[in-house]
């Protein structure tokens, strides 16, 4: 729910590209394009995260039954989708903080697509997580497990 109100931060990057798609557009076209962009981008990065949380939840769980985890899939799906649902929801807390302290559209990009340290915040979460769903892998093991979907994510970021 945040997110759209995260997204409206970058309308002017949405009315200027609405400028150059639509050079000879008039005020009012350039305002419905920049609103349509806004609109578009909030339910895209919506749905997309949504998507995100439920596939490295997924990820997860299936490296945890391959590692030999004999607790039901959906319990381990839902333990680190959950561990990673609050990692993004952390994430957004920060950009919030980084919008209200008045960051520059450009220094809020550059952020998004820096190399993230905190990654190996969420291997640390979700291994303890799993330690508690899956008692039965050895911490190695939960470590692997716990890579794997902070891994995909630093691989979808483009900061790994």
């Amino acid at each position: 729910m945040l997110l759209p109100v995260l997204m409206w931060q970058f309308r002017d990057l949405y009315r200027s590209e609405a400028v150059t798609k639509l050079p000879g557009g008039t005020a009012g076209q350039l305002d419905v394009a920049a609103w349509a962009a806004w609109a578009a981008s909030s339910l895209f990065n919506g749905v997309a995260y949504l998507v995100l949380v439920l596939a490295l939840g997924a990820l997860g769980a299936a490296c945890c039954r391959w590692a030999g985890a004999t607790v039901d899939f959906r319990g381990l799906r839902w333990a680190v989708g959950a561990v990673t649902a609050g990692y993004l929801a952390l994430r957004l807390g920060v950009f919030v903080l980084l919008s209200l302290a008045g960051a520059s559209d450009r220094a809020l990009l550059d952020w998004l697509s820096a190399p993230e340290p905190s990654l190996l915040l969420l291997v640390a979460a979700t291994a303890v997580v799993l330690g508690r769903a899956a008692p039965e892998l050895r911490p190695l093991r939960r470590a692997a497990c716990a890579t794997a979907p902070a891994a995909l994510l630093g691989l979808l970021f483009g900061v790994l």
